[in-house]
């Protein structure tokens, strides 16, 4: 059993970096769109 001191409790997939960059282009579309239709931020458009 490995006890890498870097490996947490719950094990988690590394991220690709691909997916970063997809997750911050969602976050900057729905901020985009948020603005276009009045909206202060993302989080209101989502309720």
């Amino acid at each position: 059993m490995s006890t890498a001191p870097e490996q947490s409790a719950v094990p988690q997939p590394p991220v690709h970096p691909e997916a970063r960059d997809i997750v911050g282009e969602i976050s900057r579309i729905r901020t985009a769109a948020a603005a276009e239709a009045g909206l202060r931020t993302a989080d209101e458009a989502a309720r």
